[in-house]
């Protein structure tokens, strides 16, 4: 005896449209008699147990080290370059412009 999609639809407790989608992208086995679908239910409980999904696992990385570690003073250093080089860039004046 074959399944409606009714009845697929209530076994997988989805949709009768979503049995139909299934049916139309051909993800779930299924027979043709003209217009009527129909499902033989042994076939959709294995089609089923190929659908379980594995639990996903999380990889173990390790956190990277540090290439090198700065002090705070060069930091500082570093922030103290990159004023001067913003300051000093095209147009020759030492500091930003003062409103006007």
């Amino acid at each position: 005896m074959f399944w409606t999609p009714d009845e697929v639809a209530e076994f997988l407790t989805v949709t009768r449209s979503m049995v139909y989608k299934l049916t139309k992208n051909g993800e779930i086995p299924c027979y043709r008699f003209g217009r009527c679908v129909r499902f033989d239910p042994e076939r959709v409980r294995e089609w089923v147990r190929t659908c379980e999904v594995k639990p996903f696992e999380v990889p173990k990385v390790r956190p990277a080290k540090p290439q090198g570690s700065r002090s705070p003073d060069a930091i500082d250093a570093l922030i103290s370059k990159a004023k001067r080089a913003v300051y000093t860039r095209s147009s020759g004046n030492p500091g930003p412009r003062k409103g006007g």
